[in-house]
């Protein structure tokens, strides 16, 4: 049996080993800082003057990149002026051009086509003058620019003038649209030589009616494209542009000539869609481009006449609804009220055009239980909801 040691010397044992111990730790006391974290230890402060390298990089990389950014805000600072500075001086240089009369400015075009080879100034300039001319011959009597128009006509006329120059003048009377432009514009047309003139003036020609200058249709600008109507009888491009001329400018003479022209060409609705003679065809193509409201008239007699053929309601119907007028509208919905059910796939196409405001407010009121349109065809009426859903578009 193994002897047990006495109390008094287990206690004796623990003392000992704990001084063991304690002596240990005295001797390990100046290496804590090799794994032992004893207090706080502030970190080593960088040698004054010393910059790393990836830090010295990056400052080198910024101020490299603000330098470009300075000089583009510089740059765009002198470009902006110098745009300042031009506008400026284009302003003063229409003002002095709008004091000269056409045939100054006329003079002052001659010089610059005169001068050899073509600047970016002289370019700008040439441009001002034109813009400046055509207001002139739009302000100024017939009497006093009488001379400028016929000095354009002289210089088309000419062997010695350049194409390039001559196209300019054709674009300058395309612009100007007034009675006498248009003549002069015709009247080249028919004496010109040169194929490609004759294209140019005839696409000038095509713009009559494009400039409504002084808000407003210059009605007196028809006459002239009515009287050259008979010299397009075989000539489709002539034919198209007096067509469309006569369209926009929409004087009720000139919109019966182009439906007289279509009835004579045609005998039916399908007729419309294969067309030999080219002035119909032109006359055709070109109603869906009348705007003028006076024209309203002459439509309104061809769809809501008893004695109108079902071609020409069509055809009148059909423009009445390209218009995009109140006034057509309200022609169109006369037509609707006693309209027969055969007649839903016209209803259908007209009132399926419709886009503009008024005349959706127009339909509406006659679409209300109060005030309603009383419609003879109830499948009529369906068509004429239906082309309100177009405001929804």
């Amino acid at each position: 049996m193994t002897p047990m040691l006495p109390s008094w010397w287990r206690w004796l044992a623990v003392v000992l080993l704990g001084g063991v111990l304690a002596g240990f730790f005295a001797l390990r006391g100046g290496k804590h800082d090799e794994g032992v974290i004893i207090d706080y230890q502030e970190p080593p402060k960088p040698l004054a003057g010393f910059t790393s390298p990836k830090i010295a990089k990056r400052l080198s990389d910024q101020k490299e990149a603000r330098i470009p950014q300075e000089l583009s805000a510089k740059v765009t600072a002198q470009s902006m002026e110098e745009t300042r500075r031009k506008l400026t001086e284009e302003r003063e240089f229409v003002r002095t051009l709008q004091t000269e009369p056409a045939r100054e400015l006329l003079s002052r075009l001659l010089t610059l086509w005169s001068e050899p080879g073509v600047g970016s100034r002289a370019s700008e300039e040439k441009a001002l003058v034109t813009m400046v001319l055509t207001q002139a011959l739009h302000s100024s009597d017939e009497n006093s620019n009488g001379p400028v128009y016929q000095q354009l006509s002289a210089l088309l006329g000419s062997d010695a003038l350049p194409l390039a120059t001559k196209m300019e003048i054709a674009s300058i009377l395309g612009s100007v649209q007034t009675p006498q432009s248009v003549q002069l514009i015709l009247g080249a047309y028919q004496q010109a030589s040169d194929d490609k003139l004759r294209e140019i003036l005839g696409n000038q020609a095509g713009r009559t009616g494009d400039n409504l200058w002084a808000g407003r249709f210059h009605e007196d600008l028809s006459p002239p494209l009515e009287a050259a109507w008979p010299l397009a009888k075989d000539n489709s491009k002539l034919a198209q542009a007096l067509a469309n001329g006569l369209a926009k400018v929409g004087t009720p003479t000139g919109v019966q000539l182009l439906v007289n022209e279509i009835l004579h060409s045609a005998q039916t609705i399908q007729d419309l869609s294969d067309l030999k003679d080219l002035r119909g065809q032109a006359a055709f193509l070109a109603l869906n481009k009348v705007r003028n409201p006076n024209a309203v008239s002459i439509f309104a007699n061809g769809l809501l006449n008893a004695d109108s053929s079902e071609l020409e309601r069509y055809v009148c119907g059909l423009s009445l609804a390209a218009m995009g007028k109140a006034e057509a509208t309200q022609v169109l919905l006369r037509w609707a009220a006693t309209a027969s059910d055969q007649e839903t796939p016209w209803a259908e196409q007209w009132f399926g055009k419709m886009r503009d405001a008024a005349s959706f407010d127009l339909v509406g009121a006659s679409l209300s239980p109060a005030n309603g349109v009383k419609f003879a065809s109830a499948t009529i009426q369906s068509a004429v909801v239906a082309g309100q859903k177009n405001r929804e578009r």
